[in-house]
């Protein structure tokens, strides 16, 4: 899940949607690349943290439209294997 912009695919050599049998899902937030980049104001204020909220519908609904048989993680981006946990579907971080 991505919310790609020209400034990101302007610094990649090889988007993830390439690579044949994955779908990127791009989300409908519209946060600006200053917004995401924009400076911490307290120490609990970290991406994870602070994108949970705007992401987690578009999460959702991605893993409910693509039903996979399980998720996989990394320990900086939660959210997928929280919403995996939620609907009984194994995840791995």
């Amino acid at each position: 899940m991505s919310n790609s912009d020209a400034y990101s695919d302007g610094k990649v050599s090889r988007h993830i949607a390439a690579i044949e049998g994955l779908n990127l899902v791009q989300t409908d937030d519209p946060i600006t690349r200053e917004e995401f980049m924009a400076p911490q104001k307290s120490a609990a204020d970290v991406p994870d943290v602070v994108l949970w909220p705007r992401w987690e519908p578009f999460a959702e609904k991605a893993l409910r439209d693509i039903n996979p048989d399980i998720v996989v993680g990394d320990f900086y981006t939660r959210l997928g294997a929280t919403i995996a946990d939620k609907m009984n579907i194994p995840s791995v971080i």
